[in-house]
């Protein structure tokens, strides 16, 4: 089946346009060709540098899986390997690479905030049986425990308030909240005991 001269072209320029831009963030990001190699083979991908050389000269063609790779290796989108013509201005690349790297930073710090509110529901959750665990075998031995020793330190809810995770300190609140009402009904417990 021959393929369409254009449709051809077309695809020689995409794989050259991925080689020049992967050699240009490369070089940025100051990585050697066997850097790159390297980062890809711990990606699963067995990749050699003169495998990297070949792909930077357009001699040797990109798969869809190590495009994607290859964006991964240098933390930026796919789409920036194929940013611009081959004429693109390099005032206009360098903008978009590092546009493309805040991007890739919030993208990941986004990321990690959501999955430090899925911790810390999970661990108020534990949090709250631990105490309460605690607190009836204390009762039940009749020892007496102070408040300041299972208060959750303030100062966290805090430092969550002032900063882009504020949200999660009305978690924290809430769980300071819970634990004072548990202490309280351990308290009036320890109380109604000592009549």
């Amino acid at each position: 089946m021959k393929v369409d001269p254009v449709v051809e072209q077309a695809m020689n320029d995409a794989e050259l346009r991925i080689g020049r831009n992967m050699r240009r963030i490369r070089e940025n990001l100051d990585l050697s060709q066997a850097d790159l190699a390297e980062r890809l083979t711990k990606l699963g991908y067995r990749f050699h540098q003169t495998q990297v050389a070949k792909v930077e000269r357009g001699e040797r063609a990109v798969r869809v899986n190590e495009w994607i790779a290859i964006a991964e290796a240098l933390g930026i989108q796919p789409m920036a390997l194929m940013a611009g013509g081959l004429g693109t201005d390099d005032a206009v690349f360098e903008a978009r690479l590092q546009f493309e790297r805040m991007r890739s930073a919030v993208e990941d710090a986004s990321s990690r905030l959501y999955q430090a509110g899925l911790d810390l529901e999970t661990v108020n959750q534990l949090y709250r049986e631990a105490l309460a665990a605690y607190l009836a075998a204390a009762a039940e031995a009749g020892q007496e425990i102070a408040w300041s020793e299972v208060e959750v330190q303030r100062e966290w809810a805090e430092k969550l308030r002032n900063s882009a995770a504020h949200e999660y300190a009305g978690d924290l609140d809430e769980l300071h909240a819970g634990a004072k009402s548990q202490f309280e009904e351990y308290r009036r417990g320890m109380q109604a005991a000592e009549e």
